[in-house]
């Protein structure tokens, strides 16, 4: 069925999920405004999207703790969806500054929620981590797994989901879908956008990409006698795309639902850091070099999702594999070596 079209706000759109999110969004015809303060993303990012889509939209320079600004973003373009893409993700940062992640990530969003209260606006997709499983106590994890975040990120994502989750009960008009990313990964399979960030990089694929470039000495593997098959973590890694398609399959189901909905969006593939690293060398032909370190606090040691939820309801199936992802990630790289700078 084709999407109607919506006045859609996103925040943190010019970021790394932000930027393919849009993408997929003007490709389905949306109405879209953007705000991004760029503490962590590039206005360049932007740039791209419109050099991909040829399709126009609307972008403020704007942060989710400025209440007066976000009133005004309200007041004017009247959203009728608002996906909450923004707030901070690094888990060591969290932990070095745990104020500042709940000011930016719990305060941010109850700012966003007071001004859909007062403009009417009644759906909201939020982005979420599967970090708020900690370890969980079944693989693959399921929607209906426990819920115990061990990093201050973590519990940070968790407290948005239990705010969203209380504001829309309040009301039998409001609706959440709430979606526990699991690790995205690659970028859009022309090139042109991909992950940049103004701050250093914990994520698997660019801390083996800065070693490639030989920006860093080695890749640090975190744990190497892990419970797994090869001592090393699992991951269950979802290609970008494919995780910003499912944001157009949530348009359709806002219409369906009632209240509130988690999903799990992952490929439901589990991979070790390992493999990954062999896999990488045997497409480049070119060795990594490897620091074993120890096993990090807040993480865990396999994290692979059950997806069968987002594929019943959302009626979405992630087509990319951990090939492509590499692949893509190549292109990009070859394109812009230094990202957006």
């Amino acid at each position: 069925m084709k999407n109607r079209t919506s006045k859609i706000l996103i925040t943190g759109g010019a970021g790394y999920i932000g930027t393919h999110v849009l993408v997929e969004l003007l490709l389905a015809n949306q109405q879209i405004l953007v705000i991004d303060n760029f503490e962590n993303s590039y206005s360049k990012a932007l740039e791209q999207v419109f050099k991909i889509t040829k399709k126009n939209f609307d972008f403020l320079n704007i942060d989710i703790k400025n209440v007066m600004k976000l009133d005004k973003v309200f007041k004017d373009f009247k959203p009728d969806i608002v996906f909450h893409l923004a707030g901070k993700k690094n888990v060591l940062e969290s932990k070095n500054h745990p104020i500042k992640y709940y000011h930016t990530n719990v305060i941010g969003v109850t700012n966003i929620l007071s001004k859909m209260d007062e403009y009417d606006c009644k759906k909201l997709l939020l982005s979420s981590s599967a970090s708020v499983y900690g370890n969980p106590d079944k693989i693959p994890i399921s929607e209906k797994c426990l819920v115990t975040p061990l990093s201050v990120y973590a519990k940070s994502k968790f407290f948005m989901e239990e705010i969203v989750k209380d504001w829309s009960h309040l009301n039998d008009n409001r609706k959440v879908i709430i979606l526990r990313y699991f690790n995205p990964a690659g970028n859009h399979y022309s090139g042109e956008i991909g992950e940049v960030s103004r701050h250093d990089q914990s994520n698997l694929f660019p801390s083996i990409l800065k070693v490639l470039d030989k920006k860093k000495k080695y890749f640090n593997i975190y744990g190497n006698d892990l419970d797994t098959k090869d001592g090393s973590s699992i991951r269950d890694y979802i290609h970008v795309s494919d995780l910003a398609k499912v944001h157009v399959s949530c348009l359709e189901y806002f219409n369906e639902m009632q209240k509130c909905d988690v999903f799990n969006i992952g490929s439901g593939i589990g991979t070790s850091v390992k493999e990954i690293i062999e896999k990488i060398e045997h497409i480049l032909k070119k060795q990594i070099p490897i620091k074993i370190c120890d096993f990090r606090d807040g993480e865990m040691p396999v994290s692979i999702a059950s997806i069968k939820k987002a594929n019943k309801l959302l009626k979405w199936d992630p087509k990319e594999n951990l090939d492509s992802i590499i692949k893509d990630l190549i292109e990009w790289k070859s394109k812009y070596p230094n990202g957006y700078v």
